[in-house]
């Protein structure tokens, strides 16, 4: 597991690299920065699945345990489906963005990331606070 903290410097630098160009060159690198932004997403669903495969071969009696982020992942999904909206938004050129699907897909991404993120902040003042009383 050497290659591990490479591997993380290396996306790291590409990340900070990406967002350089952006800040430099502007909308000219919208599409690498979205292009990144998808082998991110694709790299962390594999890692995810890779894992939750390698918790059921190692521990075939915790499958349950195994199980219990993908169902949670499904869970935040079914969630923010309802929510989400296909109403057309106004794009910064004057024109409209239109595409259902698009729109929808967006909106699921948006929602389950505030989900995600305010799970990952009451987790670490959780713990926090659960560690100060041990």
């Amino acid at each position: 597991m050497k290659y591990l903290p490479i591997v993380r410097y290396a996306l790291m630098a590409m990340s900070a690299l990406t967002m350089i160009l952006f800040i430099v060159m502007g909308e000219q690198v919208v599409d690498l920065m979205l292009f990144w932004a998808y082998i991110l997403f694709g790299m962390t669903l594999l890692t995810v699945v890779a894992m939750l495969l390698v918790g059921l071969i190692r521990n075939p009696r915790g499958t349950f345990r195994s199980l219990l982020p993908l169902m949670l992942i499904a869970l935040v999904q079914g969630i923010c489906t309802p929510l989400s909206s296909a109403a057309p938004v106004a794009n910064p050129a004057g024109g409209w963005f239109i595409d259902p699907f698009a729109l929808r897909l967006s909106d699921i991404y948006l929602y389950s990331a505030y989900i995600m993120l305010a799970a990952a902040i009451i987790v670490v003042i959780w713990g926090e606070v659960r560690n100060s009383f041990k």
